[in-house]
């Protein structure tokens, strides 16, 4: 009892409600409060400096900081504005890349999953000719891999059609661990060119290894657990295929790009300062054009080689987001 109240006595948090949420908004401890503040005080000090010399250099430094953490290189690494846009994000790029491919995308997600992403997952289907399936999970009852991985295979079309599936990690509402590992891994015996992207909005500072094997993109938030400003999250691209496509893209566009050399034999792009600015502030205020260039970043990254519908940008997946309350 000792250690806890000595624990609690380092966060701002009110002592006489006792919080039960197993996630939501985060919360931050007294000290870190104070080098956020710190990081306000030299933006107001001088907006100018700060936008134009400082901050891209500072979110440079924090991706790479933060992909390590991870334990993914920095290459395969975005900063998103929270966990639900992020996935929104992935999956329209995804659904993008496959329109290109002159094939129609099927959707599969759970009856588990965050209601704002579901309900953006459904607009994405209508809106880009996909189709969504939905497939029955009832809880406390269906939570072993192999029935979660049979429901989901009853949603999933025919071997060789695309198939994106989104899982969450931790569910939002019933704070479940799913064994999503487990499940990709039974999938992929039956499906193996399925698309994983993987909703873990509760998983980073909260799971030991908040990346799930076998995934192809990750989406986490970093203001749940790690004491980041709010809203910040991470999207973190798995799939070899899709980072390669991501290299070729930004070479061809003419961006000036820088490669090393990593253990997995591929290049890995070092963010040139004009596009160090595409990574979203960590201020909340800081303004709309963030997200919007976010987005852009991140729709490269996951399926460079998309072609949007004709009037529909990679940035509707954003105001899609929003629309449908993703913003966790």
């Amino acid at each position: 009892m000792a250690k806890s109240t000595s624990l609690r006595s380092l966060w701002q948090l009110d002592p006489s409600i006792a919080h039960l949420n197993h996630g939501s908004f985060g919360a931050v401890p007294h000290d870190v409060q104070l080098v956020q503040e710190s990081f306000q005080k030299r933006m107001n000090a001088n907006p100018n400096r700060w936008f134009r010399s400082e901050l891209p250099d500072l979110m440079s430094g924090a991706r790479h900081i933060t992909a390590s953490w991870l334990g993914v290189d920095a290459g395969d690494f975005a900063f998103v504005p929270n966990a639900g846009q992020g996935v929104i994000t992935a999956v329209q790029s995804l659904v993008n890349h496959v329109n290109a491919q002159h094939q129609t995308a099927h959707i599969v997600d759970t009856s588990l999953g965050y209601g704002g992403v579901t309900r953006g997952l459904q607009h994405i289907a209508a809106r880009s000719g996909a189709t969504y399936s939905d497939a029955l999970l009832t809880y406390p009852v269906d939570l072993d891999a192999e029935v979660i991985a049979s429901r989901l295979r009853e949603c999933m079309p025919m071997l060789g059609a695309p198939t994106i599936v989104v899982l969450d990690h931790i569910t939002s509402e019933t704070g479940l661990l799913l064994p999503v590992s487990d499940i990709i891994s039974d999938l992929r015996t039956t499906h193996p060119d399925t698309m994983f992207v993987i909703d873990g909005a509760h998983s980073a500072g909260m799971l030991q290894n908040p990346i799930p094997h076998g995934c192809d993109v990750w989406v986490g938030n970093l203001h749940k657990w790690l004491c980041a400003p709010r809203p910040a999250a991470a999207l973190v691209c798995r799939n070899p295929l899709f980072a390669l496509r991501f290299l070729r893209s930004r070479r061809r566009g003419g961006s000036r790009m820088a490669s090393q050399p990593r253990s997995t034999g591929r290049a890995r792009p070092i963010t040139p300062p004009t596009c160090r600015c595409r990574l979203q502030s960590p201020f909340k205020n800081s303004g709309r054009g963030a997200f919007a260039t976010t987005t852009t970043e991140v729709s490269s990254m996951v399926a460079p080689n998309s072609c949007a519908a004709p009037g529909k940008s990679s940035h509707t997946s954003i105001h899609l987001a929003k629309r449908h309350g993703c913003a966790r």
